[in-house]
């Protein structure tokens, strides 16, 4: 054990003294400018997304009520008469030949 701890701290007086040189400014630059534009786009891509989202719940919504009205609707097969409302048929009590049909 004692000879990894002097290797460990010959490694350490090794490593500082190492110095790294500060990078120009145009790497800087460079840098930052490529930051910048990917949170561009990435603001993009995400209106994008919830654009796509809001259509794609619209047409699910859309879907949705058409489903429900076709199933909520009387089917054709009903034959219906003048006398049929919204409320069922209302038949009329007497003979009816002598009145004239409303335009």
């Amino acid at each position: 054990m004692p000879e990894s701890k002097d290797r460990d701290k010959q490694l350490e007086a090794l490593l500082s003294t190492y110095r790294v040189a500060p990078p120009d400014a145009a790497l800087v630059g460079r840098i930052l400018e490529s930051g910048q534009r990917r949170l561009t786009m990435r603001n993009r891509m995400i209106r994008w997304l919830i654009g796509a989202g809001l259509v794609g719940l619209g047409l699910a919504g859309g879907l949705t009520g058409a489903t429900a009205v076709a199933f909520m609707l009387p089917s054709q097969s009903i034959i219906r008469t003048d006398y049929d409302t919204a409320f069922g048929s209302i038949q009329p009590d007497g003979d009816t030949s002598h009145m004239q049909e409303v335009q």
